[in-house]
């Protein structure tokens, strides 16, 4: 198997292919292509020293017109009319990496946050080389990783919360339960009380009525059936019980899980909060341009 270098003719990312294939799929956007297609536009683009499609559009714009039209917006916080010139300018280029790398940089500024993840996809592998930063994106897995830990270790008390308040209101039905199970329970004892007062005093032997004696034995079958059933809700209530006194031990374990979980993942970046910020990711746009 002898693999070449190829650039997907969709999304411009470079890839590794088997020259023997006639066609085979993008691994980052989906999309099927040539694989002869692919290898002659990986030449073609790298026989520059920049991935920069130069040709006039009808509407007179190059991709140099678009960038610096762009950035001018952005630093005037015009973000809405910057995000209208890169999508012109991403369907005049589509191949131009530097107008989807905008319009994902205008979408952090407008949640006021980093999605790191996605500029690894975006950019392709020679470009980060040219402009003199790929550590940057070998380490956007690893960002990702960190922002997913930090997701999940500030969702860890609502979480126990939640789960608490679901435990007592499962308490709180079964003692609801439990009253109506005891309310029946009185309503036996009382006809299976009645019967054998009768009964013990002769009546039933002198007047035996067929109807009061079903009613007898089936109040006492009823009677069986709800002290199962309250014995039943008393040990779910303990249950419940014994669940709601082991939640914070367990609330505080996994928030230390969490936690070391974060420190490792940091310890791998060394301080990314002062290196991967909106402004940072700006500058490297601006360089592209020159």
């Amino acid at each position: 198997m002898s693999l070449v270098q190829a650039k997907c003719t969709n999304c411009g990312a470079n890839l590794n292919v088997e020259n023997t294939k006639d066609a085979a799929i993008c691994p980052f956007c989906g999309t099927p292509y040539v694989v002869e297609k692919a290898i002659q536009n990986y030449n073609i683009n790298n026989s520059t020293v920049n991935v920069i499609d130069t040709v006039v559009m009808q509407n007179g714009y190059t991709p140099q017109r678009y960038l610096e039209n762009g950035i001018t917006q952005i630093r005037l916080s015009r973000y809405k009319d910057a995000e209208e010139t890169f999508m012109k300018m991403s369907k005049d280029y589509p191949k131009d990496w530097r107008a989807w790398y905008a319009l994902e940089l205008i979408k952090c500024w407008a949640r006021g946050s980093i999605n790191i993840g996605r500029f690894s996809l975006l950019v392709p592998k020679n470009i980060r080389e040219q402009i003199g930063d790929g550590e940057v994106y070998r380490e956007s897995d690893v960002m990702y990783e960190l922002q997913i830990a930090n997701l999940d270790l500030d969702s860890v008390p609502s979480r126990y919360a939640e789960k608490k308040e679901r435990l007592e209101n499962e308490k709180a039905k079964a003692e609801v339960r439990i009253r109506s199970y005891r309310e029946e329970r009185d309503r036996y004892l009382v006809i299976i009380g009645t019967y054998e007062s009768k009964y013990h005093k002769k009546i039933i032997a002198s007047n035996p009525n067929p109807f009061e004696k079903n009613t007898y034995l089936d109040a006492k079958e009823k009677l069986s059936l709800r002290d199962s059933f309250i014995e039943t809700e008393l040990k779910r209530i303990k249950s419940i019980d014994d669940e709601i006194r082991n939640l914070r031990p367990q609330m505080k374990e996994e928030l230390k899980e969490c936690s070391e979980k974060c420190e490792r993942i940091k310890k791998q970046l060394g301080n990314p909060e002062k290196k991967h910020t909106i402004a940072y990711y700006f500058k490297i746009l601006e360089e592209s341009v020159h």
